[in-house]
């Protein structure tokens, strides 16, 4: 079916995390800001060895390397005890990332010893050492903290661990990393925005754009460029000396932020792909098996309030196109909040209660249209709801495979909805596939999900993911109607069925 809306252009790779004030055509002196990152930390021309933004992390920025991982940090943060404490949750939960992933592919018990000594030693990182760095001429973490013997060598067992392809399923190959170059404060992000610019000039079309001001990350090749606060909710601050942190809702808010958005370029520079729709939800369930949540803010209407918005984002929503596209703005907090239907919990249960409302309210309202395909069913049909008002609109399976590209997008009033909708509905999804894809064996099941993790790398398009799950499911992944055996509609009975 051809795009309802001829604005939703495909974005590349680019991915925004916005979350922030409604201000528009705002000026961002991109040149200034490029310019103070380049005084505080180049001494030969930008561009030239020295002055690109991976000499300047080797060289300048505070660094650990553990497992598939490298985190860089700006030194000059240090010297305030709560950004050092920043870093340390932020090595944690690189630990726990690697550690939850080990825990869904591995074949067999592993000895994880390695990783515990990683994590004790990171949770012994006093902020009066961590504030040395700021001055010491080589700020390698594992050198200026004088790690003992055996933390080092726990870190190159690590760092085998997740290259080895016969433990971690899948690797981002010998020798390479990801590479996590952390933005504390808003102006640490946006002076990185400007460097890139400066450092080459056809990145500026990427990154010098209107709504940059509001993203939380930014991908670059292998770096994920991650700012570690929200921008302010209100008003415009040329200067970016102002942000929202990650913890005002929720503890966990800065881990939970820091495993996703790891969690998804991680998973990325394995495949050497972008994910199919059904593969974004695993970050999401690594969060959530880690922090007990998922609850991130993704400038899609997580919390709002009338009156104000982020700026478009791009996300995929079933029915439109999977390379990627811009959605409308989304709604944002200010003053009184409002949750997000869809995010009802948190997603500690995987986000059942509510889909289970949405799915009940659908059915209610979908068995009166004669005209909807499988109107009688009860299992496929969702209810949205207007962002502002009370509009409703349903929204019908399969939103998975191939046949979801069938589907039309929902009026312009409800796509942010829907956009929550399908993030709650895959996370669910696959939590579901983990335990009860192979019916009445919760072992099998988990057995069958650790092998399609595993060989997620011969999937290299959508359609290939989806041979491989009927491979190894013996069944497709989605169908028409209940009637046709599949993954997604045994899925939306036992949804139904709460059970």
């Amino acid at each position: 079916m051809k795009n309802p809306f001829p604005w939703l252009a495909s974005v590349g790779v680019l991915t925004l995390g916005a979350v922030g004030s409604a201000e528009k055509e705002v000026e961002v002196d991109f040149e200034g800001l490029g310019k103070s990152f380049i005084e505080a930390y180049c001494t030969e021309p930008v561009g030239s060895e020295g002055c690109t933004l991976r000499d300047v992390a080797d060289r300048k920025f505070a660094r650990l390397r553990m497992g598939a991982f490298e985190i860089f940090y700006p030194p000059g943060h240090l010297a305030e005890k709560s950004e050092a404490q920043d870093l340390r949750e932020v090595a944690l939960a690189i630990a726990d990332l690697q550690l939850g992933w080990l825990g869904w592919v591995a074949d067999e018990e592993l000895d994880l010893g390695a990783f515990e000594a990683v994590r004790a030693w990171i949770e012994g990182w006093k902020p009066s050492a961590l504030k040395g760095l700021v001055e010491a001429e080589n700020k390698d973490l594992v050198l200026a903290l004088g790690a003992p013997e055996e933390v080092r060598e726990a870190l190159s067992q690590v760092d085998e661990l997740m290259h080895d392809g016969s433990v971690a399923g899948i690797t981002p190959g010998a020798g390479r990393y990801v590479r996590l170059f952390c933005a504390p404060r808003r102006r640490d992000f946006m002076e990185v925005v400007g460097f890139l610019g400066l450092m080459r000039s056809e990145l500026k079309d990427a990154f010098w754009v209107d709504g940059v001001h509001e993203w939380a990350q930014l991908q670059w090749g292998s770096t994920l460029v991650l700012a570690l606060e929200y921008a302010p909710w209100s008003g415009f601050d040329p200067e970016f000396k102002t942000g929202k942190s990650m913890k005002d809702f929720e503890e966990t808010g800065l881990t939970e932020h820091v495993i996703q958005r790891s969690a998804t370029i991680y998973l990325k520079e394995c495949l050497g792909r972008e994910l199919d729709r059904v593969e974004a939800g695993l970050p999401l369930n690594l969060t959530i098996e880690i922090c007990g949540q998922v609850n991130t803010m993704d400038g899609d209407g997580a919390r709002g309030h009338s009156g104000n918005q982020s700026q478009p984002y791009e996300r995929f929503v079933p029915g439109g196109n999977p390379a990627g596209g811009v959605l409308p703005p989304a709604p944002v907090a200010s003053g009184v909040l409002v949750e997000n239907q869809w995010r009802v919990g948190g997603g500690a249960d995987h986000f059942t209660k509510p889909l289970r409302k949405g799915q009940k309210d659908g059915a209610k309202k979908a068995s009166k249209d004669k005209q909807r395909a499988n109107y009688k069913d009860g299992i496929s049909h969702f209810l949205l709801k207007e962002a502002e008002g009370s509009g409703q609109h349903i929204v019908s399976a399969p939103f998975l495979g191939e046949l979801a590209s069938e589907q039309a997008y929902p009026p312009f009033e409800f796509v942010v909805d829907y956009r929550e909708f399908f993030r709650s509905y895959k996370a669910s999804f696959l939590n579901w596939l983990r335990r009860h894809g192979v019916e009445g064996s919760p072992e099998e099941s988990e057995q069958r999900f650790r092998s399609l993790l595993r060989r997620l790398n011969e999937a290299s398009d959508e359609a290939r993911l989806q041979a491989l799950i009927e491979e190894l499911y013996e069944m497709p992944l989605s169908g028409r109607s209940e009637d046709d055996a599949s993954l997604e509609w045994r899925y939306l009975g036992w949804l139904k069925k709460g059970k």
